[in-house]
């Protein structure tokens, strides 16, 4: 319930993003921010024996691509100043 409550929240929060980028800005930086720790967390769990390659594979380079294209999003030059 709590992780599919999550994914919920999350995705409003990325729906505000698209329809006022400018105010929702700080939403789309802690979801990355978010995403990348998921990958972290993966990472580690997968050196430390704790998590299977599928889930590094499946959940945290899922979450690791996500980052990167939001990183991506927000570092890139916005069109109408």
């Amino acid at each position: 319930m709590f992780v599919g409550g999550t994914a919920v929240l999350f995705g409003a929060a990325y729906i505000a993003v698209s329809r006022d980028y400018r105010r929702n800005r700080p939403l789309l930086v802690c979801g990355t921010v978010l995403k990348y720790w998921a990958f972290a967390i993966s990472l580690f769990g997968f050196l430390t024996s704790g998590v299977s390659l599928q889930v590094l594979l499946l959940f945290g380079v899922g979450n690791l691509i996500f980052a990167v294209l939001f990183t991506h999003y927000l570092l890139r030059p916005q069109a109408g100043g």
